[in-house]
């Protein structure tokens, strides 16, 4: 076992060391943090190199006590599956971290089930905030999204460690009450889940089209990943819409162009149908109103009609 010697004013608790926790670790060490880490499979402790700002527990009863030893509140970050071993590992957690403790949970973990571990631990005296972390294990070392939810006066205690994990200020953000947070995460994986099988069913039908000649294969794909406003374009322009006004307006008339129609029917000739794109594109019509303003206002920014 290693002993802490760290930085007084900057420790924190760590449970969980899967790809994300190990990095949000790494991170917080790099920014002058001692850590006390938990992890049920010990050799994940082997990534840390004996180093003396981490002191690495074997049950949850050590982690509480080293993290408790100087009588000060604890901050534990957990970054655990949602679900039975979020909401379990809560409960264990609230028996015996102290009052006044605050629990940061990044977990993939469902908003209602936020608002009931958000209503228990605040009983027993302990804050907690539902945290979205939007990226990947490879993102945590370069910069994420964290979008935190519950009392705004725990997120101001904790900020500071939230936005060195975020990589910068402008990455982290207060998005509301409890539930909050997670919420926002899974609207981030809806986005993802929706729009993925579109980037798929069009490169399929890209490659294909380009009749087993490799290199104009890559060269196209390589084209489409950086043309704007693909990716990263579109939820820029729908923020400075709705910052500029612009999603305020009468909802107008939404339609496909005549470009992306054609090419849909050319492809589905070709023998490559874009069958999950033509559904897409058939729901224009059936946008509320309020999905109207929103694309049509970011779509003025990004084209300028």
């Amino acid at each position: 076992m290693l002993m802490t010697m760290g930085n007084d004013e900057k420790e924190i608790g760590i449970v969980g060391l899967g790809s994300m926790g190990l990095n949000i670790s790494k991170v917080l060490l790099r920014n002058g943090y001692a850590l006390t880490v938990y992890n049920r499979s010990v050799d994940k402790y082997a990534h840390f190199n004996d180093s003396e700002e981490v002191t690495c527990t074997s049950s949850m009863d050590e982690f509480a006590e080293k993290l408790q030893q100087k009588g000060k509140d604890a901050i534990v970050w957990m970054m655990l599956p949602g679900g039975e071993p979020t909401n379990s590992m809560l409960s264990e957690l609230s028996s015996i971290l102290n009052k006044g403790s605050v629990i940061i949970d990044g977990s993939n973990s469902d908003s209602a089930d936020s608002v009931s571990n958000y209503n228990k631990l605040r009983g027993k005296g302990i804050e907690y905030l539902d945290v979205g972390v939007a990226g990947g294990p490879d993102d945590v070392l370069k910069g994420v999204a964290i979008m935190a939810g519950g009392d705004k006066e725990t997120f101001d205690k904790v900020k500071e460690i939230l936005q060195e994990v975020a990589g910068g200020r402008e990455r982290c953000g207060y998005v509301g009450e409890s539930g909050s947070g997670h919420r926002l995460k899974a609207a981030h994986n809806s986005i993802f889940y929706s729009i993925f099988p579109i980037f798929a069913e069009t490169a399929a039908a890209v490659i294909e089209q380009n009749n087993g000649d490799k290199e104009t294969a890559e060269e196209s794909l390589r084209l489409l990943s950086i043309a704007p406003p693909i990716t990263k374009g579109i939820p820029e322009a729908i923020l400075n819409a709705f910052r500029s006004g612009e999603l305020f307006k009468e909802a107008p008339k939404v339609s496909v162009s005549k470009m992306v129609s054609s090419y849909v029917d050319s492809a589905e000739k070709k023998g490559t149908p874009l069958d999950i794109t033509k559904e897409v594109l058939k729901s224009y019509p059936e946008m509320r109103d309020s999905t109207k303003k929103v694309y049509s206002g970011a779509k003025k920014i990004l084209t300028g009609h």
